[in-house]
């Protein structure tokens, strides 16, 4: 039985679901800038996690890397301005709850998400914080700079 022949009140005229239809993949990209289009995809696009805990460098191995290169690639979180736990707590929530653009894509589990997030805080301890923080603010500024030029080569 077809509800809008039983109940005309809810019938979508043709047009409305064709400019619905037509407008979800634009909404849905707008989720994300695209690559190139924040001054952290300029920076590095890796980490030196040598001389981290073993349990970050496997995290960096085995769920930084094939999760965000596939997602927007690796440089956008290498050099993302959060440094703060609860900033990249939502961040990362933000990641792991988002609708899958495609079955590509590979899918980010609670526990891989919670591993994550424990890898960027330490991370961003290690290279923002403390000694390293006028080293980072300087890359910062140079990022946002040359974003600001549209200077695209590395």
């Amino acid at each position: 039985m077809d509800i809008g022949k039983a109940h005309p009140e809810f019938r979508i005229p043709r047009a409305a679901l064709l400019a619905l239809l037509l407008s979800a993949p634009a909404a849905l990209a707008f989720g994300a800038p695209a690559r190139g289009q924040l001054p952290e995809d300029l920076g590095p696009a890796t980490i030196d996690v040598s001389a981290y805990p073993a349990e970050y460098q496997r995290t960096y191995r085995e769920v930084f890397v094939p999760y965000f290169s596939r997602n927007g690639g690796t440089a956008r979180m290498v050099n993302s301005p959060l440094v703060t736990s609860d900033e990249w707590k939502k961040e990362i929530e933000r990641i792991r709850t988002r609708m899958p653009c495609c079955s590509k894509c590979p899918f980010l589990s609670l526990a891989n998400a919670r591993a994550l997030w424990r890898f960027m805080v330490y991370d961003s301890a290690r290279r923002k914080t403390g000694p390293n923080a006028a080293a980072w603010q300087a890359l910062r500024s140079k990022l946002v700079e040359r974003f600001n030029r549209r200077d695209i080569r590395r």
